[in-house]
């Protein structure tokens, strides 16, 4: 029997930076699928971390995704159950986890080709879903996501071993400098930051509404921000 190496230690006494030890490209770098990514975008994805696609989706579409998360938000099945989450200082809405398990809407939309076919390209296999949500952030009451790794959080909650994931996003609003959008720190995902305090118990319960733990200090994020820059995800128009 072997003792189980932590590649990725994390919630520490102090905090660190280790480099990345897996790739970040598992699959084949020309497309090879209809919905497949070029070589140009997964050499940019490779390099950066990220990848903005526009237009992928039509105004139609997004036009019924919208209204799909406004039903789920009034969902008599989904009140009172924790996938629903709201604001830590008020009742409004903040996120909805595993919404393809409430809705056909979403439901296809996580099985669709267009997403599917650059998912699987990189991670160089099938895909399944470890972790689904719709971030709200409704106007006036919505409150910030700090600074964080993904894999970091489902590293240290979940147990997935290594950094062999894909985040999806899909922009349902107008992503620009004026209204909350994601904020990309490039280069970043070759770096690892092991964060630093130990995880309370059932600490999701509270870190949905506010996270406080997995979350690199302020030192850190300038630190990465010298290495690697910052880039606001942002658009003009939904995709």
């Amino acid at each position: 029997m072997h003792a189980r190496i932590d590649l990725y230690p994390t919630r520490e006494e102090t905090e660190s930076i280790r480099d990345r030890i897996d790739p970040v490209v598992f699959g084949e770098k020309v497309r090879q699928s209809p919905f497949g990514l070029e070589s140009e975008e997964v050499g940019f994805y490779e390099e950066n971390g990220f990848l903005t696609l526009p237009e992928v989706f039509s105004p139609e579409e997004i036009d019924l995704f919208r209204k799909e998360l406004s039903n789920l938000k009034k969902l008599p099945e989904l009140q009172g159950r924790e996938e629903l989450v709201r604001e830590p200082d008020s009742n409004v809405v903040r996120s909805i986890f595993s919404q393809h398990r409430f809705s056909k809407v979403f439901d296809d939309l996580s099985r669709d080709p267009r997403i599917l076919d650059k998912v699987t390209q990189l991670l160089g296999s099938g895909a399944y879903i470890h972790h689904a949500r719709i971030n709200v952030k409704a106007p006036y009451y919505g409150k910030s996501f700090y600074w964080h790794s993904d894999f970091e959080t489902w590293h240290a909650e979940d147990g997935i071993p290594r950094c062999r994931v894909v985040t999806g996003w899909l922009m349902l609003t107008e992503n620009n400098e004026f209204n909350g959008p994601l904020y990309l720190i490039p280069k970043s995902h070759k770096r690892f930051v092991s964060c630093a305090g130990k995880t309370p118990e059932a600490h999701h319960k509270k870190s949905l509404r506010k996270q406080e733990y997995g979350v690199p200090s302020p030192g850190t994020i300038r630190k990465l921000v010298e290495e690697g820059g910052s880039s606001g995800a942002t658009a003009r128009r939904a995709r």
